[in-house]
């Protein structure tokens, strides 16, 4: 196991000296060595871990540094990806790291799916606040950046609630709650992506126990509410009004549609 101290390192020389057939051999032997190890010791897991994070991206300041990860092929990316499978539970900073990864728009869409299913799935084990927490931080991060891969992410938090949790109505309303409680100010874009979230997933659920409809309902109209109310008063700063029309008023039709939850 002391290659696992090793190859981080060359992967990351080589790629300042852009060796790229090195970078490709270094990941898919330390994918080889995981799978045919019994099994990491804490301390052997979280320096991995830690020599790990500038494979992805590292923050600094106000910008980023990229990683391999980002400009290297899909050989790469799907190893680094399966690799994290080995590494479970994920530190905060690794998750942070390929979070940004999977955000930027120069990663391919295959390999931003990979990355995040492999994130979601190496969280604590039989912790669904954990899961819930990362796809929440997934979507305000997202929203916060504005890029192409909101959409993406928008789907693939669907995907996960209809189809990783027990309790999809618990998950949808631990994820509304948690995500509108950090709202300090209007945002349209993340407000478009929990009212397609919330549209989309509340089709799957059932809502014959007491009480859901109303949290449910509660949780998506409050923040619509309040970012209606901004918009037509011209005070969603940084946004101009005429801006996000046509999405405001699909949102809204949206919600109108949505008679079994939201009264006329």
């Amino acid at each position: 196991t002391r290659w696992l101290q090793v190859i981080p390192k060359m992967i990351w020389e080589a790629h300042k000296r852009k060796d790229w057939r090195t970078c490709d051999l270094g990941s898919r032997v330390l994918l080889k060595i995981l799978q045919c190890t019994p099994g990491l010791g804490d301390a052997e897991r979280d320096t991995l871990q830690l020599q790990l994070v500038p494979t992805f991206a590292i923050q600094m300041g106000k910008g980023t540094m990229w990683g391999p990860f980002v400009s290297l092929g899909r050989t790469f990316q799907s190893d680094m990806a399966s690799i994290l499978y080995y590494l479970s539970p994920l530190s905060d900073k690794v998750v942070k790291s390929a979070t940004a990864c999977a955000l930027n728009p120069d990663v391919p869409e295959g390999a931003c799916i990979e990355l995040l299913y492999a994130l979601t799935t190496s969280t604590e084990e039989g912790k669904v606040s954990s899961r819930v927490h990362f796809l929440s931080s997934l979507l305000l991060e997202s929203c916060r950046k504005q890029t192409g891969r909101a959409e993406t992410v928008v789907q693939y938090v669907c995907t996960c609630l209809r189809t990783t949790f027990v309790d999809r109505r618990e998950a949808l309303l631990s994820l509304l709650n948690r995500v509108t409680s950090t709202i300090t100010k209007p945002s349209v874009p993340l407000l478009c992506s929990l009212v397609r979230v919330f549209g989309e997933v509340a089709q799957s659920i059932n809502f014959e126990e007491e009480g859901s409809t109303r949290d449910l309902c509660e949780s998506i109209t409050s923040p619509l509410a309040f970012i209606l109310l901004k918009w037509a008063t011209s005070e969603v700063k940084e946004e101009k009004p005429n801006q996000h029309a046509a999405r405001l008023e699909s949102m809204w039709s949206a919600v109108r549609r949505a008679t079994f939850l939201v009264p006329p």
